[in-house]
Order: C-alpha cells, then sequence, then structure tokens
C-alpha cells in the first residue's frame, strides 16, 4: 500500500437497503476479520462509516424518513464526516467508497464537500451505479410499506445468497441468516434509489418522478463529478457491474478531465502535443483506475475479500494520485 495510505480518512456508504453495518460487523460472535473495517484499520487508515435512515426489525432508527433523498443523505455524511475530522484532528485527504446505490452520491457528495471545504480527494465505485439517467430500469414496481418506506424483503433471499457464496475459511456463517434479516437489511426511503419513483407526502404513494431523481444525483452534469476510481468484482459474478462500470464510470473521468483543460487553457488553442498527451491519460484512465476482485456483490465481505479490498483500495490510493500527477504534467498544467 501507498506510504501515504495511513493519512487518509475512508467514508463508506452503504447501498441499498443496507445500512453500514456490512462494512463493520458488530454483531453478537462476529469475527473482525471478515469486515472491511478491520483491514483498512489495520492499513493505518481511517475509517468511517455512516447509516442512513433505515427501519430495520432490530430497531436502529427510531424515526422514518419516507421523502429523505440522495442530496439529504450527503448533506448529512458531509457534516458528520466534518465533525469527525474535526473532533480527531484529522488533517489528510478524504476518500468515499460508494457501494451499489451509492454510486448516486458521488455528484452530491462532492458538492457538499466542496461547500464544507472538506479535503475530499476521490471515489471509489463498489461496484456502484453510476447516476446515468435509465442505467437502471425505470420501470421498476417497489413495494410501500405502511411508513411511506420502500419495502424489498422478496429481494433479501437472494442477497443473502450471495454472502453465503463468499469464502469463509474459519467455517463459520460470516453473518448469521437472523441476525443478517434483523439488523442488516430494513425498509429504506424510495427517494435513494432512482427508480424514478418518489414518496408523495400528500397522496402518501410513490409517484413517477423521473426529474426529480436526476435532479437529485445530477447524473448529467458530466464534467462536476469527482475522480472516480473502481473496485470490479469478477465475471460472471456480477455481470453488469463486471462488463460496464469501466466504460460507465470513464464516462464521467473522461468530462473531468476535459473540464479541467479547458479550464486550464480558456481561450488558448491547445498544441496538438498537448491535445495526444491529454488523450493518452483520458484513454487510459478507466482501465488504468480499476481493480478487479473475485466475489460477487457481496466481494467486500468475508475475511478472504475483505482483506482483498483493502489492498485495492491502497493500489487505487497509488494509481489515482499517478494519474493525476501524469494528466498534470503531460498537459502541462500547474495546480
Amino acid at each position: 500500500m501507498s506510504g501515504l495510505f495511513f493519512r487518509l480518512s475512508i467514508v463508506f456508504f452503504p447501498g441499498a437497503h443496507h445500512n453500514a453495518r456490512i462494512a463493520y460487523g458488530g454483531h453478537a460472535g462476529y469475527r473482525p476479520s471478515d469486515f472491511l473495517a478491520h483491514w483498512i484499520s489495520q492499513s493505518g487508515a481511517n475509517f468511517l462509516t455512516i447509516s442512513y435512515p433505515i427501519d430495520t426489525t432490530g430497531g436502529l432508527f427510531e424515526q422514518t424518513f419516507p421523502d429523505f433523498g440522495v442530496r439529504d443523505w450527503c448533506a448529512q455524511a458531509a457534516q458528520i464526516t466534518q465533525q469527525v475530522l474535526v473532533e480527531e484532528k484529522l488533517t489528510g485527504p478524504v476518500i468515499v467508497l460508494g457501494w451499489g446505490m451509492a454510486g448516486k452520491v458521488a455528484q452530491p457528495f462532492f458538492e457538499e464537500a466542496t461547500r464544507l471545504n472538506l479535503p475530499f480527494k476521490y471515489f471509489i465505485s463498489m461496484a456502484a451505479t453510476p447516476p446515468i439517467p435509465g442505467i437502471i430500469t425505470s420501470n421498476k414496481e417497489v413495494n410501500m410499506a405502511s411508513t411511506g418506506l420502500a419495502s424489498r424483503p422478496e429481494d433479501y433471499p437472494s442477497w443473502y445468497r450471495q454472502l453465503e457464496h463468499m469464502p469463509a475459511p474459519h467455517g463459520q456463517w460470516i453473518i448469521p441468516h437472523a441476525v443478517y434479516l434483523d439488523d442488516y437489511v430494513g425498509d429504506i426511503s424510495i427517494n435513494q434509489q432512482a427508480y424514478g419513483l418518489r414518496f408523495d407526502l400528500t397522496s402518501w404513494r410513490f409517484i413517477r418522478d423521473f426529474d426529480s431523481d436526476t435532479q437529485d444525483t445530477k447524473g448529467m452534469k458530466y464534467g462536476q463529478f469527482p475522480l472516480v476510481a473502481m473496485i470490479v468484482p469478477s465475471p460472471p459474478q456480477d455481470l453488469r457491474h463486471s462488463l460496464t462500470d469501466q466504460a460507465s464510470w470513464g464516462l464521467y473521468n473522461a468530462n473531468r478531465f476535459y473540464k479541467e483543460l479547458a479550464q486550464c487553457f480558456g481561450p488558448r488553442t491547445m498544441s496538438s502535443e498537448v491535445i495526444e498527451r491529454a488523450r493518452h491519460v483520458i484513454n487510459s484512465s478507466s482501465s488504468v483506475l480499476s481493480q478487479t476482485v473475485s466475489g460477487n456483490h457481496f466481494f467486500f465481505v468475508g475475511e478472504l475479500g475483505a482483506s482483498e479490498t483493502a489492498n485495492a483500495i491502497g493500489a487505487l490510493h497509488d494509481k489515482v494520485t499517478s494519474v493525476e500527477q501524469m494528466f498534470n504534467q503531460r498537459c502541462q498544467l500547474s495546480h
């Protein structure tokens, strides 16, 4: 891992219908080495996991928030991150890990971090879905609980089967089934999921509203995203992410690099040499800023997967630094 890895503060955003315990465990009898928090802490980095409001059987939150959106999620997380940095006197760079649904936070958290002057460096997609309109189904139907939250217990069996398939060399369940159902998964706001459904307080039902989803995630603000690195699960276990994440997130990286070039050079004409150098960095960045790991959508759970993921984060940190330096040098930029 990078010699600077110990200075990092890493913030983890969980995916759909899961709270942040998926990254650190904490249930009775759990093994710390089965979870990502253990291995990141072993590396010397600081690790902060933040749960969004979720209604679990075990009662993680006392109150429900059916209209909680992606912007609310990022404002909450940015404020907590700022508070922790101040309280713990942490001065190193912040990177964000977004798993699955948390690909939606990349741009809104970037905005909030900029507003609060947080030292946010880049975003790591952990099999995360980017907020490109239409990239996931736009016509999904989701059941609404009496609380107004989205309820998807029909998906829990398939999610747990994926957990069961993650290697557990110690021969124990990583998360017992009953514990998973009680303490790890639950109902959440539909507004976070970008299915084109929004909670309507007046009628107390879900309505179709694609524009609000787009406004929340700002998926079409291609040049206004942070730099994105990717941890991609190996095929065929999580096929969509395995095959498309590099290209999908590469769209945002390419436009970010272009925006930096345009801001640097302004109305001046770029030389053909600078253009060719920029083209090389941009075209290669998607593959360079990607690490493939073994496993399915839950690749970071279990001793082997958690340690491999921590190593991937360290490798990506070095790669991000290298790509940024190469881009600045080859394009004759100064910051």
